[in-house]
């Protein structure tokens, strides 16, 4: 799930880490249980009124407390970096990117996430499930985000934010090494989705040529359209092709078809072939409906909707190809699958997990920016 955080982090912060054990040879503990778990991110404000944000992991049945990973707080060095003009900022700048999804590794030991270290900068970092060995990935003066494992494990795929709001895709293997630009023209906005296979990555182009993208970029938003390349950055060829801004690709897990979220007059939930053909709108018109959810054998559709434009709106699961709409949930939004396709986990001014019947609903946290299941595992002997 590439989601957009109902609550943004307070950016611009200096990450103070935990003690960090590690193996000898530096390497994070395997995972120490089978329990489907999920990492989190979440803001706080401590009691000298400095904003604060954290990494966690929790069991996702509530069995026992959240670990905390890392601590992230406001610095000076931070301040001087992203001055506010004029006067002082009233609270610290942050960059949307501290609100990135963790992003787990596909063997669940290692978790991807966004910091920011003593030079003020957003980085990507690496940490233990178990909280030890933490690296960082990234040294770059310019900002990164959004990172993404392979299928395979042996690359993670982030963007990187330039001067002008310039936003690119990068690659680079997990220990941080081999960083290479993939997109060339075109600012990218958000998305960065591996194809199951591995071999295709999906994102967002803002097309300025769409009429009224000068008035749209006035007001900070950006007429967009869903493009896909391969691995090595090849083959870039766009996909849609619609004045309303496309996003939050999500694929189906035998990689043949993309659901997205198109915002018009109102947001609506989408359908098209891997290949662009096919495109037709799956949620009735009169709602309002997001951040689509795939279960894990691609027969569900999990998403945030309901008749009001503003928050909050409420879960309702379909089948694939729209039919049969149920509510589960009155309010909440950002639904996510566990891998077994048992439970949902949403945001609800906090993380809630339920099952995937709307049953046995239970609340995880009290703040909430982003979150994550962990994958399947199997049980160690």
């Amino acid at each position: 799930m590439k989601r957009w955080s109902s609550g943004l982090a307070f950016l611009g912060l200096s990450v103070l880490t935990v003690v960090l054990l590690t193996n000898a040879d530096g390497s994070a503990s395997p995972p120490s249980a089978a329990k489907p778990r999920i990492a989190f991110t979440s803001s706080r404000i401590a009691p000298q009124g400095v904003p604060v944000v954290e990494l966690s992991v929790v069991n996702a049945d509530g069995s026992e407390k959240r670990r905390l990973l890392e601590t992230a707080r406001s610095s000076p060095a931070h301040e001087r970096r992203y001055p506010c003009s004029p006067g002082p900022c009233p609270v610290p700048y942050e960059p949307y990117e501290l609100s990135s999804l963790p992003a787990w590794s596909p063997d669940g030991r290692w978790i991807a996430f966004v910091g920011m270290g003593d030079d003020a900068n957003a980085d990507v970092y690496v940490v233990g499930a178990d909280g030890r060995g933490k690296r960082r990935l990234t040294r770059h003066p310019a900002v990164e985000g959004n990172p993404a494992w392979s299928p395979d494990g042996r690359k993670i795929a982030f963007t990187r934010r330039g001067p002008g709001f310039q936003i690119h895709t990068y690659v680079m293997d997990p220990d941080g090494s081999d960083q290479r630009r993939l997109t060339r023209n075109g600012g990218i906005h958000f998305s960065v989705a591996w194809s199951p296979n591995g071999q295709k990555l999906l994102f967002e182009r803002p097309n300025s040529r769409h009429a009224g993208s000068a008035a749209a970029a006035a007001r900070g938003e950006w007429p967009e359209e869903l493009y896909i390349m391969n691995a090595d950055g090849g083959g870039q060829r766009r996909l849609t092709r619609n004045p309303a801004r496309d996003g939050g690709p999500v694929w189906s897990p035998d990689g043949r078809q993309i659901v997205f979220t198109r915002w018009a007059e109102r947001q609506q939930i989408w359908v098209m072939n891997s290949d662009g053909s096919g495109q037709r709108n799956l949620t009735p018109a009169r709602t309002v409906s997001f951040v689509p959810a795939l279960s894990p054998d691609g027969r569900k559709i999990a998403f945030a909707g309901g008749s009001r434009v503003a928050f909050p709106n409420g879960i309702i699961v379909m089948n694939a190809d729209g039919s049969k709409q149920r509510r589960l949930t009155q309010t909440g939004s950002f639904p996510a699958w566990s891998p077994d396709g048992r439970m949902i986990a949403f945001d609800r001014a906090g993380l809630h997990v339920m099952n995937a019947d709307a049953s046995g609903e239970r609340k995880l946290t009290l703040r909430l920016m982003s979150f994550a299941w962990s994958p399947t595992l199997p049980k160690r002997s």
